[in-house]
């Protein structure tokens, strides 16, 4: 226990104001802990306020404060590493939302590390990923249009389509699905969101402006991509093209080894018999 002690030698007949005696102070030495009640887990901070966070923690010694960002990114300030309890955010923008890490360290193992998670509320942005793709208008290949979506509160993404002077939403069908892709961290930045749009027995009619549009409470964002009929399939997964045997571009290769495959056995049965006919005459 922390304290001051003291020594005394105790000596027969002798006052004891006059005992030898030595005095010492005792400091148990504690590790960092982490105060949660002063200690801020979540901030949630308006576009372009100013705002700080919290990190509170005790320790013998005192522990030092380091604040740093869990995704490797920049801190506020322009900096990767900032001393403090306290952590700065100016003019807060979308690009600061994140989890933010503090640790306390006083060189007795081992130190306190706690994480704040920080929202900004933003208005939705898009981008898209290609603003033009081209697909075989053939009525059987698929398209797929991909726009990423950022904002706080996490924005509602739709698709939308020009149908005339107007733009109609799409919902899901045989023909228009969307789906959320899983979260990429390596591409993709904190509350960021992908979506794909995919155009199933695309045709001329498709063709056309397709626009990826998210909204939240604090407005809208949108982004635009073209779709235009091509000569040949595109995407990873076209098959090769085979114009000789269908008379038009189209045709998988699959099914014109099908129709290769099943010529060669009537042929070949034809000769069996052919040959089977001679021997029985």
């Amino acid at each position: 226990m922390n304290g001051v002690y003291e020594c005394s030698v105790v000596i027969d007949q002798v006052p004891s104001d006059e005992w030898p005696r030595k005095t010492g102070t005792i400091t148990v030495l504690q590790a960092p802990t982490i105060r949660p009640g002063s200690t801020d887990s979540v901030k949630m901070i308006e576009k372009g306020g100013n705002a700080s966070i919290v990190c509170d923690a005790v320790g013998v010694p005192d522990p030092n404060i380091t604040w740093v960002r869990s995704d490797g990114k920049i801190l506020p300030n322009g900096k990767a590493i900032f001393r403090g309890s306290r952590l700065p955010i100016r003019f807060a923008d979308v690009k600061y939302s994140g989890v933010y890490k503090c640790v306390a360290d006083n060189n007795i193992k081992p130190p306190a590390v706690s994480l704040t998670q920080v929202y900004v509320f933003q208005e939705p942005t898009v981008r898209v990923l290609q603003d033009s793709v081209g697909q075989l208008a053939n009525g059987q290949l698929e398209a797929k249009l991909d726009c990423i979506v950022q904002g706080y509160p996490t924005p509602t993404v739709f698709w939308m389509v020009m149908d005339g002077p107007m733009r109609r939403v799409l919902t899901d069908s045989d023909k228009f699905e969307t789906t959320k892709q899983a979260t990429d961290t390596q591409n993709l930045y904190n509350g960021e969101q992908w979506y794909t749009l995919t155009i199933s027995f695309v045709q001329a009619l498709d063709a056309g402006e397709y626009f990826c549009v998210g909204n939240n409470s604090k407005g809208e964002g949108m982004g635009k991509v073209t779709l235009f009929a091509t000569t040949e399939c595109q995407g990873p997964l076209c098959y090769s093209m085979d114009v000789g045997l269908s008379g038009k571009a189209g045709l998988p290769v699959t099914h014109a080894h099908f129709w290769t495959v099943a010529t060669l056995m009537f042929v070949a049965l034809t000769g069996f018999l052919f040959r089977t006919f001679e021997i029985d005459k």
